[in-house]
């Protein structure tokens, strides 16, 4: 997940000194690390937005696997633990990266590295995306597989 340093919904100034760490998740076993981390996060968010008020919901688009991993099940103890609703729409890594470049959301979610996504809006609008002014918060890693019908042969050990 990555988030502006400048420019987030109606102008605000988001700014994060946190370093870019990567937080081993391994699904839902690493339930509190998975909380601890998105709490961190949104809690720099909201400490970032200081003039938005209370009652004003942190937004956050993007990967649809990050949704299913960490909002869905995890949502609820986030928005209690920081004291933040958070508005979540899962729609894609691009669209919410695009949704945080033009200022409509505070947070992007991503399960594709954060050069990769800007990397093909660069290649469509070359300069469009200055990742230097990003700053990106790894929590975890997927494992991705490919699953063979039976009826496949497969010579593969």
């Amino acid at each position: 997940m990555g988030h502006r340093e400048k420019a987030g919904p109606g102008n605000r100034s988001v700014r994060s000194s946190m370093p870019c760490q990567t937080v081993p998740l391994r699904g839902r076993n690493n339930k509190m690390a998975t909380i601890l981390w998105v709490l961190l996060i949104v809690c720099s968010v909201v400490a970032s937005l200081h003039q938005v008020a209370a009652q004003s919901p942190v937004q956050i688009s993007g990967s649809t696997t990050v949704n299913l991993n960490v909002f869905q099940p995890f949502q609820a103890q986030i928005d209690t633990a920081s004291g933040v609703k958070l508005k979540v729409i899962a729609n894609s890594s691009g669209h919410g990266f695009e949704d945080l470049i033009a200022g409509r959301v505070d947070v992007a979610m991503l399960s594709s590295p954060l050069t990769a996504v800007a990397g093909k809006i660069n290649q469509k609008q070359p300069g469009a995306v200055d990742t230097s002014t990003l700053k990106e918060f790894k929590i975890g890693e997927s494992r991705m597989a490919f699953i063979v019908h039976p009826s496949v042969s497969t010579e593969l050990n």
